[in-house]
């Protein structure tokens, strides 16, 4: 887990442009989760950063991101965040990235760091509320939270299982999510052919013996 550690911390400051442990080092709940993280383990490109953090780490890393070049974009926060998250607050984007990503009417050039503050109570309790397995990944500046059953070894393998019991899942949402996923490579675990399901497990088997010892 540790080089899996590495390789996550490594594609997050590549995508940030400067080491990712400063924000950590001061903030006490604050975590990267979701789609980099999946995308970090999956070794394929980071398209946006999600923070979850509570009210004071949230500040100071706001503070932080601002001195790295990063800007407070209100104006940026679309539907589909705000019915993922009920409090959601506005968007911290790199100041260059945004004039590209307006010149060209999307913001997929350099994607948005986005901030969502919670209670305590709820910290911990919204990340395992994902609807997608792969996405049920967080990363604390230490090391990987699976916050869903096999979500690291669907990620390694690029898959995934729908949760619909999870808070976050809405039907016309789910669709337009793993339709993304999809083209990208990605498959849905209910899908998978025989012979890949019991490669799957033999893989399954082999991760849990190897850290096991």
């Amino acid at each position: 887990m540790n080089e899996l550690n590495k390789q996550v911390k490594s594609r997050i400051d590549d995508y940030l442009e400067f080491d990712s442990s400063i924000l950590f080092e001061k903030c006490d709940y604050l975590e990267i989760f979701g789609g980099a993280v999946r995308d970090a383990i999956a070794e394929m490109e980071i398209h946006d950063v999600d923070f979850l953090a509570l009210s004071k780490s949230a500040k100071i890393c706001r503070e932080i991101l601002e001195t790295k070049g990063y800007k407070f974009l209100p104006e940026l926060n679309g539907k589909e965040i705000h019915d993922m998250y009920k409090d959601i607050r506005p968007t911290i984007s790199k100041e260059e990235s945004m004039k590209k990503s307006i010149k060209n009417s999307d913001f997929n050039n350099k994607p948005i760091p986005n901030f969502n503050f919670l209670d305590s109570e709820g910290f911990f309790d919204t990340m395992k509320q994902v609807d997608l397995s792969c996405c049920g990944v967080s990363y604390n500046g230490l090391h990987i939270r699976e916050n869903c059953e096999d979500a690291i070894l669907h990620c390694k393998n690029r898959y995934y299982s729908i949760n619909k019991k999870a808070k976050m899942y809405n039907h016309d949402r789910i669709v337009m999510r793993t339709s993304k996923l999809s083209d990208r490579g990605w498959t849905d675990i209910e899908f998978l052919k025989e012979e890949q399901l019991i490669n799957f497990d033999r893989f399954k088997k082999l991760e849990y013996i190897l850290n096991d010892n």
